[in-house]
């Protein structure tokens, strides 16, 4: 859902490689949201044999309930952690990030 929210209308393999997951995985998790009326998949004219994925009115709201709780979870983990800290946190994820991009396109 988040991956909508930042970009509506993305194909599920488009989300698949975003998140570092199987195309499969996508699938199942996209069937599951578009049951719950999250979102809606198309078959776009041009090539039938992607869907591309958009969220549905009751997607777009569900951000404003998510968001806030997120924020607030976040703000508990990092309690008592020094900017200093986050930012050297935030340094060796990053590291983290780019050997898995890496590690994936090879």
């Amino acid at each position: 859902m988040m991956v909508l929210w930042e970009k509506d209308g993305l194909t599920q393999i488009e989300i698949a490689e975003k998140l570092f997951k199987d195309k499969t995985n996508i699938a199942r998790m996209a069937l599951n949201l578009e049951q719950k009326g999250f979102i809606r998949r198309i078959s776009p004219e041009n090539d039938r044999r992607s869907l591309l994925v958009y969220l549905t009115k009751e997607g777009q709201q569900l951000r404003s309930e998510i968001i806030p709780m997120a924020e607030k979870i976040n703000d508990l983990f990092i309690q008592g952690i020094s900017d200093d800290e986050l930012n050297e946190m935030k340094r060796i994820l990053s590291k983290i990030c780019s050997n898995l991009t890496e590690s994936f396109r090879r």
